[in-house]
């Protein structure tokens, strides 16, 4: 199973366990101002505006940045021109989300991650971590291709 790498800040221990159990290897969550080489998912639990942490966020620069809370969270300007942004609700939930890859993340399908007629919040972030999971596989899957081509474009058929 190939493994994302995940920073956390501000969630609880439920909901980076659910990132773990879905594939990702959380590094950090404390060290808020270090620089982080090639992070794949930043996963900010919003309380409210923190300009560290966009600050942080500059720094680190991860290809998938997820915010849950509230709706409409406001980017900084600077930071537009580098992610794609998207919104995903779910039941309780908002996701704003940012991509620097090509493509949007896919809605998660809610229903499979339902127990006992509930959709709990741990349930939803759930859900989104599959489907951040799967964006990032597709994404590598992609880059193997391209280069597979190029290869076979640069040594010729066997």
């Amino acid at each position: 199973m190939k493994t994302f790498s995940l920073f956390t800040y501000k969630c609880s221990e439920e909901k980076k366990r659910v990132w773990e159990d879905m594939g990702f290897k959380i590094i950090g969550g404390k060290d808020l101002g270090s620089e982080r080489q090639n992070l794949d998912v930043f996963f900010w639990c919003w309380s409210k505006q923190d300009n560290e942490v966009w600050k942080s966020i500059k720094k680190m620069l991860p290809k998938v940045l997820v915010i849950t809370g509230r709706r409409g969270i406001a980017w900084p300007k600077d930071l537009s021109g580098l992610y794609e942004p998207q919104m995903i609700i779910g039941n309780k939930l908002s996701f704003t989300l940012g991509s620097k890859i090509e493509g949007k993340v896919k809605v998660p399908d809610w229903q499979t991650y339902v127990i006992n007629g509930l959709l709990t919040d741990v349930g939803e972030v759930k859900a989104l971590a599959g489907s951040v999971y799967r964006f990032l596989l597709e994404d590598v899957m992609r880059e193997n291709e391209e280069w597979c081509g190029h290869m076979s474009s640069v040594v010729g058929p066997a």
